[in-house]
């Protein structure tokens, strides 16, 4: 979903510094790291009177899209079963006995990020879910 010409936001780690920049190339040959292909992607941005030096690290966001007035959920709290998506309401921890199964609410999911996806379909505002650690019942979080 990147390409030329999109903002980039670039925070260079050792000067705690902030500047805009733009995607100038993507590159059309990927590698494999790990599970994932990665494909290098150049930005630029403009130094100004900022002291950085070739070797700085740092790290760039790309904007891809936007969305206002969405509900997200941590992605911690999405559960992926048979190509479909649920949250587990808190209900479970009163009758864990049952399969936490029968305490699923399918939902639909669209943008994300990193810690946050947005729910697009399922009737969960306001409800009370839970986010495991893993598969088994260990020390829930609880998010509203």
């Amino acid at each position: 979903k990147i390409k030329t010409g999109q903002t980039a936001s670039i925070y260079i780690d050792a000067l705690d510094l902030l500047v805009d920049g733009k995607v100038e190339r993507v590159s059309m040959q990927g590698r494999t790291a790990g599970d994932f292909s990665v494909y290098d992607v150049t930005v630029s941005f403009d130094k100004e009177d900022h002291d950085i030096y070739l070797g700085m690290t740092g790290s760039a966001r790309i904007l891809i899209e936007t969305k206002t007035d969405v509900l997200k959920i941590p992605m911690d709290a999405l559960i992926e079963k048979n190509n479909k998506k649920y949250v587990l309401k808190s209900q479970w921890l009163e009758n864990m006995n049952k399969p936490q199964s029968d305490y699923y609410i399918e939902i639909t999911t669209g943008l994300s990020d990193s810690s946050f996806v947005e729910v697009t379909k399922g009737d969960i505002n306001g409800l009370e879910i839970l986010i495991l650690a893993n598969e088994t019942f260990s020390f829930p979080r609880f998010m509203r």
